[in-house]
């Protein structure tokens, strides 16, 4: 599991038909061969590791399923090693993408840039005003949310040091949703299936002091 805590920008130098070459300065020397780092956002296995620089494992479903597919030398890459525990609940994100969505437009003023993204409608349940999503590995807050679009708003104090500021219109970015959003649709699908009699009180919270 991961915090969606970017430790360090890493810089592609090669990629292959299944590994990709990073280099960077200093997530390598924590690292040991098989342990998982999240590289914009997706979980993968160390295969290599150099002075300055690791070789991840990639497989093909994850280069057409991720904005890995559109990743050519020289692009950033956020990077944060596997922490440990974690589970639904607990803010975690797992590093298995949900899908990857475009920017539409960027717009800078001061020390703060707000990134308005395309809005797919197969997210539109998970995304709401105030509530958080993973960006290429990096948890945010959303600002606001309209029919085919959401807004996040970057701060270079709190972000700064991720390639997200570094983002231009019609760049692919990778998005997780939380894990609590996705666990309790599946929950609510399994219940309509089963064709259970339930009442919206049903799913509010006991609050009553003991």
């Amino acid at each position: 599991m991961y915090a969606g805590q970017v430790e360090e920008v890493g810089v592609i130098r090669s990629i292959r038909t299944h590994s990709i070459t990073i280099s960077c300065h200093s997530v390598q020397e924590h690292l040991s061969l098989g342990d998982s780092i999240c590289v914009n956002g997706v979980s993968l296995p160390v295969i290599n590791i150099a002075k300055a620089m690791i070789v991840v494992d990639v497989r093909e479903k994850i280069f057409q399923s991720t904005n890995f597919g559109n990743a050519v030398i020289f692009d950033e890459m956020n990077l944060e090693r596997e922490k440990p525990g974690g589970g639904i609940g607990d803010g975690s994100i797992s590093g298995r993408v949900d899908g990857v969505t475009e920017v539409k437009s960027v717009r800078t003023s001061g020390a703060t840039t707000l990134l308005t993204l395309n809005l797919p409608d197969s997210f539109r349940p998970f995304v709401m005003e105030r509530g958080t999503i993973t960006l290429d590995g990096v948890k945010v807050m959303v600002e606001q949310v309209k029919e085919h679009e959401f807004s996040i708003a970057l701060s270079q104090k709190g972000v700064g040091h991720t390639s997200l500021v570094r983002r231009k219109a019609w760049d692919r970015i990778n998005i997780e949703v939380e894990q609590i959003a996705k666990y309790i649709q599946h929950q609510l699908a399994l219940m309509l299936k089963s064709g259970a009699n339930f009442q919206p009180e049903d799913f509010l919270l006991n609050t009553e002091v003991v």
